[in-house]
């Protein structure tokens, strides 16, 4: 899952625990999964995800999501 990514890179994983994985990138983990569910009622996790991207890199800005 981590093959290729720099120490530069994020590795942004759907997960209430943050994973053991051997990267020099930096890995974070986000609930998304029960975010939803608390949310929504719904497993509709990529709002959650997306919103967790914007948050962490400068891929896409929070006003973009609006």
């Amino acid at each position: 899952m981590a093959d290729g990514l720099s120490e530069n890179g994020v590795l942004l994983v759907n997960s209430e625990h943050k994973p053991d994985i051997d990267t020099p990138a930096e890995v974070k983990n986000v609930d998304a999964t029960r975010i939803a569910l608390d949310t929504i009622g719904k497993l509709i996790f990529n709002t959650t995800m997306l919103g967790a991207l914007a948050k962490l890199t400068q891929v896409v800005s929070i006003d973009a999501l609006n």
